[in-house]
């Protein structure tokens, strides 16, 4: 699935910062450049994918999204953003309408043991 940028403010970014526990967001206001100092102390960072889930929680690398029963992971490879199962087959031609937020592999790892 290949998302085009709407706006330059729909370029935003997330690194875990595992000390503190929690996300840690940057995004470019208008006229603004990110300060990637803050999200490179933490090594891996996540970029917003330009999508939204039902309840218009913003969808990063990195989160676990579930379509009706299947539990996917958001990974940014082959330049786009494209969604994999617990097997780490990737899945294409998704309907992200459907799509609910339900973690994310820091703060929430095990969602994938069990359930496909």
């Amino acid at each position: 699935m290949e998302l085009k940028i709407r706006d330059w403010n729909d370029v935003k970014f997330r690194a875990y910062d595992p000390i503190n526990k929690e996300m840690v967001y940057q995004s470019r206001k208008e006229n603004e450049m990110f300060n990637w100092s803050i999200l490179m102390r933490y090594h891996l960072t996540m970029q917003y994918t330009g999508l939204n889930d039902r309840n218009n929680k913003e969808i990063y690398e990195g989160d676990f999204v579930k379509d009706g029963q299947r539990i996917l992971f958001v990974k940014f490879t082959n330049g786009s953003f494209n969604f994999f199962s617990k097997h780490g087959y990737m899945i294409p031609n998704v309907d992200t309408t459907w799509f609910e937020v339900i973690g994310n592999i820091f703060e929430t790892p095990n969602l994938f043991s069990g359930r496909s």
